[in-house]
């Protein structure tokens, strides 16, 4: 697989997803599969960003894996009330989620063939991504609600120019029904805090985990966090497993 193939969008692929997604708004399961049909070279372009930070070169040269931090239940719950790991473990429980966590979503959401022909950089920046969408919940305050994640999906598309989050939060934008476009309105407030916060892509969250959340929130520009009703469908926390 060349570079041209790896980073092709395609777009039949992505549209069929979108078509089911619109219908079945709570199978966010298929959300990262939209979002690796259409991110072209959305990869390759953060990457060149990160190479010329510093704190993102560092970041690409340890390369942590946020994925297996994240499945070492172990480590978060010995860490103290108010970190994030221990906000991210609570959370987990309150959704029904396993250890696996969104490894399930990039698992049924990826090509093995498409990843395998990454570049080490670019696959690390691929799970990362994907592993650190729970947090983005939890230091932003946007809840996993339907609105929340729109919300999120927002933030994240001003964060990362992703074509395939810029998608998907597109197809937020027209599926979110409120009065007065109050959600349209709040995924609006979630990009401009987005451009407005520090970058979260280059941020160490394998290191963070064990730092008190409301810090975290505070230093990367994203407190307070934002008050709203939350829109739910299908089950809420705790009525059922998410992954």
């Amino acid at each position: 697989m060349d570079d041209a193939q790896i980073h092709a969008i395609r777009w039949r692929e992505g549209l069929d997803v979108l078509r089911f997604l619109y219908r079945n708004p709570a199978r966010t399961d298929q959300i990262t599969r939209v979002i690796e049909a259409w991110q072209g070279r959305s990869l390759p372009r953060t990457l060149a960003r990160m190479r010329g930070r510093p704190k993102a070169r560092a970041l690409l040269r340890r390369k942590p894996s946020l994925g297996d931090a994240l499945a070492d239940w172990e480590r978060l719950e010995s860490l103290p009330a108010g970190t994030l790991g221990h906000a991210y473990l609570a959370s987990c429980e309150t959704l029904g989620t396993t250890r696996r966590g969104m490894g399930v979503y990039v698992e049924t959401g990826t090509s093995p063939a498409r990843t395998a022909a990454l570049e080490p950089d670019e696959r690390f920046l691929q799970d990362t991504l994907f592993f650190s969408h729970d947090l983005y919940h939890l230091v932003t305050g946007y809840q996993t609600d339907l609105l929340g994640e729109v919300c999120l999906l927002a933030f994240t598309a001003a964060q990362t120019r992703n074509t395939g989050v810029m998608a998907m939060a597109g197809l937020g934008a027209y599926s979110i029904r409120l009065p007065r476009l109050a959600g349209q309105r709040m995924m609006l407030n979630a990009a401009a805090l987005a451009l407005r916060a520090e970058w979260l892509v280059e941020q160490d969250w394998v290191e963070l985990l064990d730092h008190p959340l409301e810090q975290i929130q505070r230093e990367l520009g994203l407190w307070p966090p934002p008050v709203y009703k939350p829109v739910w469908v299908g089950n809420k926390p705790g009525q059922g497993r998410r992954a």
